[in-house]
């Protein structure tokens, strides 16, 4: 865990010094003019649909409802609140890095093709947190083998597709993308491991004195 805390404190660390390179923002910009000469009328569908999708209230209600079918097909409420937990605590963690970090968004007015404008901080991707997070969450929680690798190869597909999408949309530095990959990965281990360490063993014991109680009656 005290591992976990050391990588984010690093990405963060990382992220201030990017942000104060002149040099190593104009480099990361021109790969973002790259992309923005090479636009589709697709790409460009798909990426706004990205960009919609897992935008912060549209995600908020999806996580709210993936809770809710977890909870309907487990019929264990602890296993869709650890959902949550792990989900949004790692997603919302990356607010309080872009504060930290405070790395300003890419200049739109240099993109061939700017579809939308981001006000926010650019370091690390807030879309690309939710992605990883909510993947590493279902990978987390599935308990089969054959589904767990399932998970695996969907959940790298999907962070792969919202971070490539958020450099096309020329919205965030690949190395925004790639930090919130790396945060989440961090982010999610941590607090699985807090969720083993604290609260499962107080499941345990309730189970054991419920069952306690079972046998007294």
């Amino acid at each position: 865990m005290s591992s976990g805390v050391v990588g984010i404190a690093l990405i963060v660390a990382i992220g201030a010094l990017m942000t104060h390179s002149v040099g190593w923002t104009a480099a990361e910009m021109s790969v973002l003019e790259g992309f923005s000469r090479i636009h589709t009328g697709i790409l460009d569908a798909v990426s706004l649909g990205i960009d919609f999708l897992f935008s912060p209230r549209i995600a908020a209600v999806l996580l709210a409802g993936v809770a809710v079918l977890i909870l309907l097909f487990t019929r264990r409420w602890r296993a869709a609140v650890e959902f949550v937990v792990l989900v949004a605590g790692s997603w919302l963690g990356t607010e309080v890095v872009k504060y930290i970090v405070q790395r300003p968004r890419p200049d739109s007015s240099l993109l061939a093709h700017p579809l939308i404008s981001e006000t926010s901080w650019s370091f690390p991707s807030g879309h690309t947190a939710f992605a990883a997070s909510l993947a590493l969450g279902f990978i987390v929680l599935a308990r089969r083998r054959s589904w767990r690798l399932l998970m695996v190869v969907a959940g790298i597909l999907l962070a792969v597709a919202v971070a490539l999408s958020r450099v096309y949309l020329g919205v965030h530095y690949v190395s925004d993308v790639t930090a919130s990959l790396l945060y989440s990965a961090i982010a999610v281990s941590i607090l699985a491991a807090l969720w083993n360490r604290y609260i499962q063993p107080l499941h345990r014991s309730q189970r054991r004195a419920s069952r306690d109680t079972v046998d007294v009656r």
